[in-house]
């Protein structure tokens, strides 16, 4: 397990399974903290009531983030559900594959933004807007969405009622 402690922490958690979280004992835990998951094992990061930033490599990593706490984007390299608490989620450019992955938003008024590859971008509920990136893509929101952009390539839009 590794923790932050008072203040701006970055941390990394390398290779194998990891627990990231801020320091309990601060009354502002969290606060504008960078989160990194590391490698493609399973991981779970606890964020604060800042703007914490979390960096996902594997789509089994956890996030839990507490209510109204701060803006907090995700960055992920792999198709990614955002959990409870979180705004934005920006897929990462590929390193070691082809990058054909679905990202998906929650209930919140999300920002999702894919990368230069084909990807499949999810608004779910919230007023959400998606941007695809290059590439051709597939951006699928519901009605109460009301920003897209496909950017360059054939994309493809569907609604879901």
């Amino acid at each position: 397990m590794l923790r932050g402690a008072v203040g701006n922490d970055n941390l990394n958690g390398g290779d194998g399974s990891d627990i990231l979280s801020s320091s309990a004992v601060s009354a502002i835990f969290g606060d504008d903290d960078p989160y990194d998951g590391g490698d493609f094992s399973s991981d779970i990061l606890y964020g604060g009531d800042g703007n914490d930033t979390y960096i996902i490599a594997e789509s089994r990593d956890v996030i839990n983030e507490t209510v109204n706490g701060g803006i907090d984007p995700v960055i992920a390299h792999r198709s990614y559900t955002l959990g409870n608490n979180l705004e934005n989620l920006t897929l990462a450019e590929p390193q070691y594959s082809s990058g054909n992955f679905r990202i998906t938003g929650n209930g919140l008024n999300n920002r999702i933004v894919g990368n230069s590859k084909r990807n499949v971008l999810q608004g779910q509920a919230g007023n959400d807007s998606l941007n695809g990136g290059a590439g051709d893509d597939t951006l699928s929101f519901g009605v109460i969405d009301r920003r897209l952009d496909g950017s360059s390539g054939t994309d493809t839009l569907t609604v879901e009622y």
